[in-house]
């Protein structure tokens, strides 16, 4: 964004929170119009990295849903100039927006009703004698490969610390991990 677009938009934004109602909501449609190209193309990259390639119109969805987010938590009194805080705040957006696709969808409860009740525990102890073939360095990596599966954040794990494996030896083996787990899980 070029230093004047920057100006305006941090100068609209001060008059969004200023305004109530269908004022309000035609500032909102005004800053808009101003930094829809810019949101477009953060998303683009932002979805490009991960491997995300989706249809225009998806796009410019998610681009209107950042930015109702971003605007929403953006303080004009802040020293964070407006481009990094759209930018970080879409960012974050789009990770909570993947976050709620899961990597892996087991439905036990299918499996228990029509009679397979073992089926739960030959995935426990699938995965134990897997843990057990490891090297001791890779066992709390696997730990933490497995907990990091878990829906709440609060409970997952990242015991980088402990492991006496480097860090990008520690980030890709808990990669491969996760592949494995989804693996044994999905047989």
């Amino acid at each position: 964004m070029q230093k004047d677009e920057v100006l305006r938009c941090t100068e609209l934004c001060k008059q969004y929170f200023s305004l109530s109602g269908e004022e309000q909501d035609s500032k909102r449609n005004e800053i808009w119009k101003l930094i829809d190209p810019w949101m477009i193309k953060w998303v683009k990259t932002i979805l490009s990295k991960r491997n995300n390639f989706l249809e225009e119109g998806e796009i410019i969805s998610i681009s209107w849903d950042c930015f109702v987010f971003c605007l929403k938590h953006f303080k004009p009194d802040m020293n964070i100039p407006l481009p990094n805080h759209f930018f970080a705040y879409s960012k974050f957006y789009i990770s909570m927006y993947h976050s709620n696709s899961k990597i892996i969808q087991v439905d036990l409860n299918d499996d228990l009703t029509n009679g397979n009740v073992n089926l739960a525990y030959e995935h426990v102890d699938e995965l134990r004698e897997f843990k057990k073939s490891l090297p001791d360095e890779y066992c709390s990596t696997f730990d933490d490969a497995l907990w990091s599966l878990v829906d709440y954040k609060k409970d997952r794990l990242r015991r980088l610390d402990e492991a006496p494996i480097t860090y990008y030896r520690y980030s890709e083996s808990k990669k491969i991990f996760k592949i494995i787990i989804d693996y044994l899980l999905r047989r």
